[in-house]
């Protein structure tokens, strides 16, 4: 695929494969670290911007503003009691806020990866624009989720606090490490898409592409002058 981008492959492929939609390739992060103006470990960054800040307000907003306020999904987020599924519904509605603070798409806002289609497909669909995939969103609540929870307990001196392992973390080696997402990225389901078959011949039984029963697209290797038979005629251009 070259140094095509992985949503520009989404976009080709969408419109030449009739099992692939914007939906489903939206629903998985585009890379393996998301993007984030948070801290790893789920903290927020204290001692300067966060190198992201300055290229949220060039793409998203002059002003680095947080929603107005709603105490139905602060009050939640703040609490360190709150049960997990309650936290990453309101904060969920919370960072779709941040995306969508004209509420262009309020009816998205439960459902991250719906939000990440109707941004990507109504104006610039450049990757910043557009909120973490549900399944990145989910884990980083968890591990801010797990941080509350320990400043709510910090004047106790044994506090009951939950494994990490349930909160966005996983072990490994003795050590723990933050789960960025569960599932595949998008490359990967890409990947599985096209065919990487070469040569001027016509792609055979082996090729991944007729194995399943699919036309070769204009990002498949196969695809030089006139060296496919297996050729999906209606693919998008080059000005995608």
């Amino acid at each position: 695929m070259g140094n095509m981008s992985s949503w520009k492959c989404a976009l080709i492929l969408a419109n030449s494969r009739d099992n692939v939609t914007i939906d489903s390739i939206s629903s998985l992060p585009f890379g393996a670290i998301p993007v984030s103006l948070f801290h790893e470990d789920g903290t927020t960054r204290k001692s300067c911007k966060s190198d992201l800040v300055k290229q949220f307000e060039n793409e998203v907003s002059s002003v680095l503003s947080l929603p107005d306020f709603d105490p139905s999904l602060t009050t939640y987020i703040r609490d360190g009691d709150s049960d997990r599924e309650t936290a990453i519904s309101c904060s969920r509605r919370f960072v779709a806020r941040l995306y969508d603070q004209k509420k262009n798409y309020a009816s998205c806002h439960q459902d991250i990866n719906k939000l990440r289609v109707k941004l990507a497909t109504s104006r610039d669909s450049s990757l910043v624009r557009l909120p973490p995939s549900e399944a990145a969103l989910r884990q980083h609540i968890l591990r801010a989720s797990f941080q509350t929870k320990i400043w709510h307990a910090s004047c106790l001196a044994k506090p009951p606090l939950p494994s990490t392992l349930e909160y966005g973390w996983r072990s490994v080696k003795d050590s723990l490490h933050p789960v960025y997402f569960e599932g595949n990225m998008s490359a990967y389901f890409l990947h599985d898409l096209l065919c990487s078959c070469k040569g001027k011949l016509q792609c055979k039984k082996s090729c991944v592409c007729v194995d399943q029963n699919l036309a070769c697209t204009d990002l498949c290797s196969s695809q030089g002058p006139e060296s496919c038979q297996n050729v999906h005629m209606d693919g998008l251009t080059e000005e995608v």
